[in-house]
C-alpha cells in the first residue's frame, strides 16, 4: 500500500463524532474541480498538514502520556504509551499492560497474563490507538489496501472529504471524514461486533490538535458506541516526547509490581496502589479476603493511616444497584470490566475526602459484625 496512505492512519485508528446537527449534503468531487478528487489528494494534503513526510521519517520513538476517562470518571486513569520502530509498542496504565513486540502480544489485566494470538494485531490496529499507525509499527498496510474517495459531505458551510479504507485483513471497512479547510481528520466510523449479535456503529471524534516538534496531534479523543447505554470514553493526552531513548527491554516485560498483600491474623494489610477520580485504588483482590472469613456483602473493617470506618463489600457494585446507598463508601470491584482489584468508592461524593490517602500508603480489612 502507498506509504502516504500508511501515515494518514495515524490519524483514524482513535476519535469521533457521535452525530451533526447540520443539514447534510453531498458534493460530487467530479463537479467541483476547485476541490480533491482522489483519495490520494487529500492524503497528500493530509500529510502536508500534519507535519510532512520528511518529518514524520524523522520519528525513532514515541512517549504518550495521559489518561483514559468516561462518564462516570471524567479524568480517568493514567496511560503512558510507549512506541518504537519498527514494531513494538507498550501501553501501561492502572492495573494493565498490554506488550506488542514483534508477533509477540501480551496482555496484563491486574495479574493475570495473557498471551494473545499473533492475529489479534489486525483487532489491536482497530482498538489500541492511532499514534504508532502512523510510523507503520503495527503494519497498516496489511488492513488497509486501498483508499477511496467516496463523496464530499456539506455540513452548512462546512466541507468534509469522505475516504473508506477497505479491510482486507479484518473485513472492516473504516470511513474517515477529513476537514476540506485544514486537512486534518475530524472523525473516524467503524463497526464492531456486539455480545447480542447486532454490529454497534462507533464514532469516534478527534479534537483539539497541538503541535509537537513540528508534528500535529489530536490531544483529545471522544470513542463513542452509537446506541450503547453507556456514555463515550474519552483520551485526553498531555506530554508527547519525540526520539526520546527507549531501551528495548521496555518491550520485553508485561510485569506490573503490586506490591505487597500480608495475612495478619484475622487481617489483610495491603496498599493503596493509587488514585483514580477520588477513587483509591487498593492491590487487594476479592479473593484475598477469602481466608479472613470475608465473602461478597459482608461488612468489613478498614483503617488507612488515622482513618478507620465499617463498610460493605461488594464484588460487583455495577451489579447490585439495589444494595448501593450514596451516602454510603464501599470497598468494591467491577467485574464486569475486568477491574481486577478493590477500590474504595463512595457513590455521593470522592471517597478520598472521607478516606485521606495516597498511593503507596498501607490498607487494614478485618471482618465486621453487623452494619447499617
Amino acid at each position: 500500500m502507498n506509504e502516504k496512505i500508511v501515515l494518514f492512519l495515524l490519524l483514524i485508528a482513535a476519535g469521533g463524532f457521535a452525530a451533526c446537527a447540520l443539514q447534510e449534503n453531498t458534493v460530487e468531487p467530479s463537479t467541483h474541480p476547485e476541490v480533491c478528487g482522489t483519495a490520494q489528494e487529500v492524503l497528500d494534503k493530509n500529510l502536508e498538514a500534519i507535519g510532512g513526510m520528511e518529518r514524520i521519517r524523522n520519528v525513532k520513538t514515541m512517549t504518550i502520556k495521559g489518561s483514559y476517562g468516561s462518564t462516570l470518571l471524567p479524568s480517568g486513569q493514567e496511560m503512558t504509551l510507549y512506541l518504537k520502530r519498527p514494531d513494538m509498542m507498550k501501553q501501561d496504565s492502572t492495573f494493565r499492560v498490554l506488550l506488542c513486540n514483534g508477533d509477540r502480544i501480551v496482555y496484563n489485566n491486574g495479574g493475570t497474563m495473557v498471551r494473545l494470538p499473533a492475529e489479534n494485531l489486525k483487532d489491536i490496529r482497530y482498538r489500541v490507538g492511532f499514534y504508532h499507525d502512523c510510523f507503520s509499527l503495527l503494519k497498516w498496510e496489511a488492513a488497509f489496501p486501498t483508499a477511496e474517495l467516496l463523496e464530499i459531505k456539506q455540513y452548512g458551510p462546512l466541507k468534509q472529504y469522505v475516504i473508506r479504507f477497505a479491510g482486507a485483513e479484518s473485513g472492516q471497512d473504516i470511513l474517515a471524514y477529513v476537514d476540506a479547510e485544514t486537512f486534518l481528520v475530524d472523525r473516524l466510523v467503524y463497526t464492531v461486533p456486539h455480545p447480542d449479535a447486532r454490529e454497534l456503529k462507533v464514532v469516534n471524534q478527534l479534537r483539539d490538535y497541538r503541535t509537537f516538534d513540528g508534528i500535529r496531534i489530536p490531544t483529545r479523543v471522544v470513542f463513542d458506541k452509537v446506541g450503547w447505554e453507556a456514555g463515550p470514553n474519552h483520551l485526553l493526552i498531555q506530554e508527547v516526547e519525540l526520539n526520546s531513548s527507549l531501551d528495548d527491554a521496555l518491550f520485553e516485560s508485561a510485569d506490573i509490581d503490586f506490591g505487597n498483600i500480608s495475612r495478619e491474623g484475622g487481617s489483610i494489610k495491603g496498599e493503596i496502589f493509587g488514585l483514580m477520580d477520588g477513587t483509591p485504588l487498593t492491590n487487594v483482590r476479592a479473593q484475598d479476603l477469602t481466608p479472613i472469613g470475608v465473602r461478597d456483602k459482608d461488612w468489613v473493617n478498614i483503617q488507612v493511616n488515622d482513618t478507620s470506618m465499617k463498610v460493605r463489600l461488594l464484588y460487583d457494585i455495577q451489579r447490585s444497584p439495589m444494595e448501593v446507598k450514596p451516602e454510603q463508601l464501599y470497598l468494591c470491584g467491577y467485574p464486569i470490566s475486568g477491574f481486577p482489584r478493590l477500590m474504595l468508592m463512595d457513590p455521593g461524593g470522592n471517597a478520598i475526602d472521607r478516606i485521606p490517602c495516597k498511593a503507596g500508603d498501607h490498607i487494614v480489612i478485618s471482618k465486621a459484625e453487623g452494619g447499617e
